[in-house]
C-alpha cells in the first residue's frame, strides 16, 4: 500500500502546476479529439491481503482502449486486457530412456493471471496532462502451466495443471503526460489499480510435487487473490476520419 500512496502523491504533485485549457476553444478541441485512444503498459503486481501469504510480486503487460463519450473528454468508456506472471520456475530435466541425460531440456512452470474488463473513466484534462479515475467489471483467470523447451525457443508438451475463472472488478487512477500533440497525440501513462478477484483456486511454487514413478500430486490453494498493479506505458490517439472531422466542424 505504501508504494501506491507514494505513486498517487507523486502524480498529484506533477499535475498540480498544469493549467486547464481555455474554455473558449471547445470547437477546436472537438475537431482535434481522437475517436479512440489505445495504450500498452508494463505492469508490476503486488499481492495484497490473504494473497500476500502465498505470493510476493509479479510482472506482466496490459493493453487497453478508451473511447471518449463527450467533447470535453470528461467521461470515456474503457476496456482493458492484461496478464500477470506471479510465479516462474525453470529446471533442466533429462529425456526419457533410452536417451536419458544425453539430452537435457528445460521444464518451465509459470503461474499466471489473465484479466479483462470494461467500464467508465472520468478525467480532468489539462494542456499537458490528464488525471483520471476508472473502474471496470470483468473476469480474472488464474492458471498454472508447464512446458518443455529445447533451447531453440520452441516450447512443447504444454500442460495446464489448474485453472479457475472468477468474476472480478478493478478500480484505479493515474495520469497521462503529453509528449506529442497534433492529430495523433502521444502520452506517457503512469497509474495504479486495485484488482478485486475474490476467492479463487490457484497454485504457487511447491504446490506440484513430482514422484519417482513419474506421477505428480497437486495441492491447490483456495483463498482471496487480490492484487495491486503499478503501470507505466504509452498512449496514442487514433484520429478521426476526414468525413467525421468535417461534419463536426
Amino acid at each position: 500500500m505504501c508504494r501506491a500512496t507514494l505513486l498517487l502523491t507523486a502524480l498529484a504533485l506533477l499535475a498540480a502546476p498544469v493549467e486547464t485549457e481555455a474554455q473558449d476553444r471547445p470547437d477546436y478541441r472537438a475537431a482535434r479529439m481522437p475517436v479512440v485512444y489505445l495504450g500498452a503498459n508494463f505492469v508490476a503486481a503486488e499481492a495484497v491481503g490473504d494473497f500476500s501469504n502465498y505470493v510476493n510480486d509479479g510482472y506482466g503487460g496490459e493493453f487497453w482502449a478508451r473511447m471518449p463519450l463527450d467533447e470535453s473528454d470528461w467521461i470515456s468508456l474503457r476496456a482493458d486486457f492484461g496478464f500477470v506472471v506471479y510465479g516462474y520456475q525453470s529446471d533442466p530435466v533429462c529425456m526419457a530412456p533410452p536417451i536419458g541425460c544425453m539430452i537435457q531440456v528445460d521444464l518451465t512452470t509459470t503461474n499466471n493471471i489473465v484479466y479483462g474488463g470494461i467500464g467508465p473513466e472520468f478525467a480532468i484534462t489539462g494542456v499537458f496532462a490528464r488525471l483520471y479515475l476508472n473502474g471496470t467489471l470483468g473476469f480474472s483467470y488464474l492458471f498454472t502451466t508447464s512446458s518443455l523447451s529445447d533451447g531453440s525457443g520452441d516450447d512443447f508438451g504444454d500442460t495446464n495443471h489448474l485453472g479457475d475463472g472468477v468474476f472480478s472488478s478493478k478500480v484505479g487512477g493515474g495520469a497521462e503526460f503529453r509528449v506529442k500533440g497534433g492529430r495523433v497525440p502521444l502520452y506517457i501513462d503512469l497509474g495504479v489499480s486495485y484488482h478485486h478477484n475474490g476467492v479463487a483456486e490457484f497454485l504457487t511454487k511447491g504446490d506440484i510435487v513430482n514422484h519417482a514413478d513419474g506421477s505428480i500430486t497437486i495441492y491447490p490453494n483456495r483463498d482471496e487473490a487480490n492484487l495491486l498493479t503499478f503501470r507505466i506505458g504509452m498512449t496514442i490517439g487514433i484520429p478521426r476520419g476526414d468525413d467525421d472531422e468535417g461534419r463536426r466542424r
